[in-house]
């Protein structure tokens, strides 16, 4: 941009007028740009709205008949083991049947994240637990947005995406859903962390792939999603090449990067990973996993 001024330059070899130029930042918004940009963000708060409204009631404490009877002892035993000085990120957990090593090969780092909460704002074990995951759950659309631009889609298509987020529904009402984590469904109190966390992973994942930055960002999103949920996490790894075969050329270092990537999440991971797989022969082994992955 230039503007002319007619003392700009004081000389006497130099008359007339003077043309300067002066570099305007382009990165201030515009107020019809500010207003577009909240318009596109109103399905994503209507979106959270509706969840806040709708789900207002998984607050209530009461008897838990589902999982989350489970998923709430292990924020108690987390809770206990940090009043009394230790790190709870293993030990014998005894409060489930004959007792099992739960927090030494399953995904406990969402019971300490909940037991370090409850602790930071001074509220009980059973009422933080409560409130994260009714948060999480409602909240969920922002997750679905931000992980949407991640991946290069435009705006409308990121509100679209998060307006339509808790409308999600299945046969066995066992996935990214409502019924998978409220009082009247199955309350898998772990998947709702990693469901959160996938967009932000995947989205940043590409990032790391197609700009070539945010290598550490993807790896850490990747390595607590893995850290939350054991299962959402291997889904993740096994969806990653995919984003190096989206590319219409340069895909061969696109897939390097994306294992760059994993290469440094499961390094990231490894806290979880190895005791699973070193002590897999003294863990817990579930009917329903039988010949599974």
């Amino acid at each position: 941009f230039f503007f002319q001024a007619e003392d700009g330059i004081r000389d006497v070899a130099v008359t007339g007028v003077q043309t300067c130029a002066l570099p305007i930042s382009p990165g201030t918004p515009s107020p019809t740009s500010r207003l577009r940009t909240a318009v596109l963000l109103l399905p994503v708060a209507a979106a959270c709205w509706f969840n806040l409204i709708v789900l207002r009631s998984e607050t209530t404490p009461t008897s838990n008949l589902n999982d989350s009877a489970f998923h709430l002892q292990m924020v108690h035993w987390a809770a206990e083991q940090m009043s009394r000085g230790r790190i709870p990120l293993d030990g014998w957990f005894p409060d489930l049947t004959l007792g099992s090593s739960f927090f030494h090969h399953y995904q406990s780092l969402p019971y300490t994240a909940t037991a370090v909460i409850s602790r930071t704002l001074h509220v009980t074990p059973r009422v933080g637990f409560l409130w994260i995951g009714y948060l999480l759950l409602s909240l969920w659309p922002i997750s679905v947005y931000v992980g949407t631009r991640l991946l290069g889609w435009g705006r409308w298509v990121a509100a679209a995406a998060a307006a339509i987020s808790p409308l999600l529904n299945s046969v066995p009402g066992y996935g990214y859903e409502h019924n998978s984590y409220t009082y009247q469904g199955w309350g898998v109190f772990t998947q709702l962390w990693g469901m959160w966390l996938f967009p932000l992973a995947w989205g940043l994942t590409w990032r790391a792939a197609t700009r070539k930055r945010g290598y550490w960002m993807a790896a850490l999103a990747i390595a607590l999603t893995i850290a939350t949920h054991l299962m959402t996490g291997y889904l993740l790894i096994l969806c990653l090449p995919l984003l190096g075969l989206l590319a219409r050329k340069d895909f061969l270092n696109r897939l390097g990067r994306i294992a760059l990537v994993s290469a440094g999440s499961l390094l990231a991971a490894a806290w979880v990973l190895i005791p699973l797989v070193a002590d897999q022969k003294y863990s817990a082994q579930s009917y329903f996993y039988k010949g599974t992955l």
